[in-house]
């Protein structure tokens, strides 16, 4: 006979066998359903994730919506050894292609994702410099710093009115079939998608060396109170949005005036900061989408006013410097950068201003 005290822990324990069990059956179909459609690795890994315990955010696929970008078995063939060979590198690098929400272009004939057929879900997408921006279930600390313990963040765009979907801040890995399981929308891609990595490294693969240049002269008080180049003091931060004038722009700029003042250096960088915030191309078109401009408190505490129209996304300052938005969404470990047309030339600041934003 079962006494009251076995009852009660049978009551305790059972919904949690039975939460895992019906996990466990939904992760299961899933990999049979890679296994059928040809994602063999990816399948593969799952089950080796899954197995050992290194992959809990499997659990939670069963609930909600997700968007899934699957490697093919060519990409995932040639993922590195030092991936490869830890399961718990193999689970963070799985769980960014795994995006909240169904991006499914319900008005698509099937063909959006370069689908193989009428019948083959499109993903949906703007035709670039338009990006979509998905968030992924990546939170790794090894790998993400943004602000709010907030998990990083997947860009993509359609290059081309006819283009395949290609996932931006990539070695040129487009989307080219779509399929479904259940509540989650699979997409097959041509490659690995790599997490972000830090800003230096980031402004040397997009060609912004002036700027990258500009951030280790500009001395900044890092943490400890200690002075750091503002390089490594942006490397430091947890989320931030960053305007990055493009080389040309850095030529053209009249700035020899600040070469000795590190006030104005100081405050110059500042103005082109959004500090504790990262703010993607959407969100900018969406605080604007009324046709009037929105208003940001920069890193140095002024006003820089944003606008959008059908050529795109534009900055301006108090100072009245003006600049495009020519490359969006670039993204980093701790934030994102856009690329922008001029520089803002502003070098007044009001701390007072900057700590309330």
């Amino acid at each position: 006979m079962f006494t009251s005290l076995t009852l009660s822990v049978l009551s305790a324990i059972l919904p949690i066998v039975l939460a895992q069990d019906s996990g466990s059956g939904y992760v299961q179909g899933l990999i049979e359903q890679l296994n059928n459609i040809g994602h063999t690795e990816a399948a593969n890994l799952l089950t080796r994730v899954n197995s050992s315990g290194t992959a809990p955010w499997l659990s939670q696929l069963q609930n909600g919506s997700y968007t899934v970008f699957v490697p093919d078995n060519a990409a995932l063939s040639n993922l590195p050894s030092n991936v490869s060979s830890n399961d718990t590198l193999v689970s963070d690098f799985l769980s960014y292609h795994f995006v909240y929400g169904d991006f499914r272009n319900t008005s698509d004939n099937g063909t959006g994702s370069g689908g193989s057929g009428p019948s083959a879900p499109g993903l949906l997408g703007g035709i670039y410099p338009n990006s979509t921006i998905g968030r992924s279930l990546l939170n790794s600390s090894e790998f993400v710093q943004l602000e709010g313990n907030k998990s990083q963040v997947l860009a993509w765009s359609r290059l081309g009115t006819d283009g395949n979907i290609t996932l931006l801040n990539q070695n040129d890995i487009t989307v080219y079939n779509g399929s479904t399981y259940e509540n989650l929308f699979l997409n097959s891609i041509n490659g690995v998608i790599i997490p972000p990595g830090n800003l230096a490294t980031s402004l040397n693969t997009t060609n912004a060396t002036s700027f990258l240049n500009f951030t280790e002269q500009v001395i900044e008080v890092g943490s400890n109170g200690t002075n750091v180049t503002a390089l490594d003091f942006l490397n430091n931060t947890r989320g931030f949005t960053l305007f990055v004038p493009d080389n040309t722009a850095f030529e053209t700029a009249q700035l020899s005036e600040f070469q000795s003042n590190q006030t104005a250096l100081m405050a110059l960088l500042g103005n082109h900061i959004l500090n504790g915030t990262t703010q993607y191309s959407p969100d900018f078109e969406n605080a604007t989408a009324s046709g009037f401009p929105a208003n940001y408190t920069t890193a140095s505490g002024e006003t820089l006013s944003v606008s959008s129209n059908t050529s795109g996304l534009f900055l301006q300052n108090q100072n009245g410097s003006s600049a495009q938005i020519t490359r969006p969404n670039i993204l980093l470990e701790n934030g994102v950068y856009h690329i922008i047309s001029n520089v803002l030339v502003e070098t007044d600041s009001n701390p007072a201003q900057a700590s309330a934003a």
